[in-house]
């Protein structure tokens, strides 16, 4: 993406520590994140093809007591496909992202709305 010409690309290892002692790694704070938000009804419920991918991957906690997400090598050997559209949308959870002042209003009107 820097190649062409996109400034704002930020490299995300998947396997990297995590920053949450929960998480055995970057993978599963990603993909724990994305669970919480999807408990809030953010996906449609006919979206099959993502609720696949989003269901693929086991998980289990080490002996750190640590989330741990299955890994692609392990889903293959027991013939699940890759959960690319899954990892994909839990990629918005690698970094944190500031919201500008605008959104900030905009997020505080639709709280009022909503009651």
């Amino acid at each position: 993406l820097r190649h062409m010409g996109y400034n704002h690309v930020f490299e995300v290892n998947f396997g990297a520590p995590s920053v949450d002692e929960h998480d055995a790694n970057t993978r599963a704070t990603m993909w724990r994140k994305m669970k919480e938000w999807l408990r809030l009804g953010a996906i449609r419920a006919d979206d099959v093809r993502l609720a696949t991918d989003l269901t693929a991957p086991g998980a289990h906690l080490n002996r750190k007591n640590q989330l741990v997400i299955e890994s692609k090598e392990s889903m293959v050997k027991r013939g699940a496909a890759s959960p690319d559209d899954g990892d994909a949308l839990a990629l918005t959870w690698a970094l944190p992202v500031r919201v500008g002042q605008r959104a900030a209003r905009w997020l505080q009107q639709s709280a009022a709305w909503t009651g």
